[in-house]
């Protein structure tokens, strides 16, 4: 028995392996995993060090499939080669002789199962560590690639040239771009452009392990505000310091096991969840806002002070109607009495709002005044009094207490069903931020699973890979490929629907059923198989 086994497992493992490399290879090179790096944009030092680390991905894809493979076309060949009927004529129990072939399936299972829990999410923070750890050529490359590259997340910038500069210190690069122009997104939408004649992007790249900044200083910058139809000349310009943005995005399919649990057990604390967490508080920040202002207004004093002693606004109205749904108020009859520096103004007009949005020149929160319907400029030094049509003031940052009051609002209570007396709006936020928390927490529960039926379906469909093999004799290569393709073909399917299932609300749990199904139904195919028809 030793002596048979022993020659099984040799051929097993030289079809094994032969089988692992090719398609290692295939879907390294010629396969979509090389697909998820921009080619674009890297060194040909760079794409080495990643196709390292892109193996150990192909090979997790690749070794349930070559167990399989080998299983159906090493025993499909005893069986041609009638070797089977003589161990059975020498009274040998051929069950014994599929050992070999379910140790191969315990291996392989949990060499799958520790490669997609464990090694394959550091293998995509491997990849990004090899695009971040260089900076400067990546921004060069993208620049020499595309005419463009993107910046602290929101910044497009267009450059006529471009060169690499030395910096001062050994751990900071600099990128020189020349002629430049820039667009600003906010939520994919043009915000503002503008033209600047050299842009100096430094990169520093902290000896102590912290994570890479980069922070872009632009010299006489001319920008237009799309929103507000307003043009600015701001001289100097400083973007930053920002941390360097990751290619890879940090998705449910690249968290390890341990983050799996994690994030399962604390959805909110989710990357994507915690950025739309910011944006509704910042919601709700400006809501405060508004209730502060409408409140001093309408009180017995009927002012309200923005800003400091020496830049900032006091602002009167006859009445601060407030819009139901959006919580903003609008201004009948504002005056406002403008503190800036030197200058002391009052502004009059028939309407005006006050809007609270993030500052073209930082990424706080700034109040815009604007005010409309033949508004008067009157300089209170000099007395001159100018009509105007309409005028949005200098902006000034939202109040601190605000950001505070906004800050104190637990999590828990943003993602429960207590009313918190917010606006319909900011209510709405909270109804499709908890549903889209509770979504990604189902993400996690399929992820979980489908990773651990793709490894366990290995056990079981190794074991029907060379059961069949040695019932139809499958020796030859079309024979194996189809013994081996069609289960596996099943086990497949049925995982990715059970999984595309498990994230929807109505049927979570019957996805999270069809995902393990598909592997009953295979072992129950193998009780049949190797219990019944095996024998004969």
């Amino acid at each position: 028995m030793f002596t048979l086994q022993r020659y099984i497992v040799r051929e097993l493992i030289k079809t094994f392996a032969l089988t692992a490399f090719g398609l290692t290879l295939v879907f390294s090179l010629c396969g979509g995993v090389f697909n998820m790096i921009q080619v674009d944009v890297l060194t040909a030092l760079q794409l080495w060090r990643i196709l390292a680390h892109i193996v150990p991905v192909s090979v997790t894809l690749t070794l349930p499939v070559s167990a399989l493979f080998s299983a159906a076309i090493v025993f499909g060949r005893l069986s041609a080669d009638n070797e089977f009927n003589a161990c059975r004529s020498s009274g040998i129990n051929i069950h014994w002789l599929l050992a070999p072939a379910m140790s191969m399936a315990v291996l392989t299972a949990a060499f799958t199962f520790t490669f997609s829990n464990f090694i394959i999410p550091n293998v995509v923070e491997g990849l990004e560590e090899i695009v971040r750890e260089d900076p400067q050529r990546a921004v060069t490359q993208t620049l020499r690639a595309r005419g463009h590259g993107e910046f602290f997340g929101k910044y497009v910038i267009y450059a006529d040239s471009f060169r690499d500069a030395i910096g001062d210190q050994p751990d900071t690069k600099l990128v020189e771009l020349n002629g430049a122009a820039f667009i600003e997104l906010e939520h994919s939408e043009l915000a503002r452009f503008g033209t600047t004649p050299k842009v100096l992007i430094q990169f520093e790249t902290p000896s102590d392990g912290s994570e890479p900044r980069v922070i872009a200083h632009m010299s006489d910058v001319r920008a237009y505000d799309e929103k507000r139809k307003q043009f600015y000349e701001l001289g100097d310009q400083a973007l930053g310091p920002a941390i360097i943005p990751q290619r890879f995005t940090r998705k449910v399919k690249w968290l390890d096991l341990p983050e799996l649990l994690h994030y399962r057990d604390q959805p909110w604390a989710l990357p994507r969840v915690e950025q739309r967490l910011q944006r509704l508080r910042e919601h709700v920040q400006r809501l405060f806002f508004y209730h502060d202002l409408v409140a001093k207004l309408t009180g017995p004093d009927g002012i309200y002070r923005l800003g400091t002693p020496q830049r900032g606004y006091d602002i009167t109205a006859a009445a601060a109607p407030v819009d139901r749904k959006s919580g903003r108020p609008r201004l009948d009859k504002p005056v406002v009495h403008q503190r800036w520096d030197k200058y002391r103004r009052t502004f009059s007009g028939e309407s005006g709002t006050l809007a609270v949005e993030q500052g073209f020149t930082d990424n706080q929160p700034h109040v815009f005044i604007t005010l409309d319907k033949d508004v008067v400029r009157r300089d209170d030094l000099a007395g001159v009094e100018t009509t105007l049509r309409s005028i949005e003031l200098d902006s000034v940052p939202i109040p601190q207490a605000i950001v505070q009051r906004a800050a104190a609002i637990r999590t828990s209570d943003l993602l429960s069903d207590k009313d918190l007396g917010l606006s319909p709006e900011i209510d709405s936020a909270r109804v499709s931020l908890t549903k889209g928390m509770w979504g990604e927490r189902r993400r996690i529960d399929a992820e979980i699973h489908s990773r651990g039926a793709f490894s366990a379906s290995v056990l079981v469909l190794v074991v029907l890979g060379a059961a069949l093999g040695i019932i139809y004799r499958g020796g030859q290569m079309l024979i194996a490929f189809v013994i081996s393709f069609v289960p596996g073909l099943f086990v497949t399917i049925m995982i990715i629907m059970g999984r595309q299932l498990a994230e929807k609300d109505n049927t979570a749990l019957i996805g999270l059923l069809v995902i393990w199904s598909g592997i009953g139904l295979v072992a129950l195919a193998d009780a049949v198989v190797v219990g019944r028809y095996l024998r004969r």
